[in-house]
């Protein structure tokens, strides 16, 4: 079972009372890209847009999951 990341990203975003234009602010990930990986619309994001997120958000547990899930889905050790 695969972890939703938008869900994980919504929900550590809201608990530092960030708002998505201020996490497009910091991470320079457009705040529609953010909602659409936020609401499942984006349900295989690029690691080029949760990257800068993870860092903005300062959460490495997104960060782990991320990996994990890339491994899992491209059999890497």
């Amino acid at each position: 079972m695969t972890m939703n990341v938008g869900k994980q990203i919504r929900k550590i975003r809201t608990q530092q009372s960030m708002t998505v234009k201020q996490l497009s602010e910091i991470s320079s990930v457009p705040e529609k890209t953010i909602y659409r990986i936020e609401t499942g619309e984006v349900q295989d994001p690029k690691i080029s847009s949760i990257e800068p997120i993870i860092r903005a958000l300062n959460c490495s547990e997104i960060g782990r999951a991320v990996q994990q899930e890339c491994r899992d889905r491209y059999r890497m050790p």
